[in-house]
């Protein structure tokens, strides 16, 4: 809880996923608190992979959260 008695906002967690290509988590560029990812069905999603620069398709059975800084 903040100074001032009001409630913080949820804290937004990148969602990540696995490159097919490298291996290596990348950010799908979505963010969301941990709790709403958990209830969420986020499905058919694509971004451009900053590890191998191509299309990937994820779904939220790919994916998981991790905290960041900014």
């Amino acid at each position: 809880m903040s100074d001032d008695g009001k409630k913080d906002p949820p804290r937004l967690h990148r969602v990540m996923v696995r490159c097919a290509e490298s291996g290596e988590g990348v950010p799908t560029g979505v963010r969301i608190d941990p709790a709403s990812f958990e209830s969420s069905n986020l499905h058919e999603q694509s971004f451009s992979c900053g590890h191998c620069f191509q299309e990937h398709t994820w779904s939220k059975i790919d994916a998981w959260t991790e905290a960041w800084d900014c």
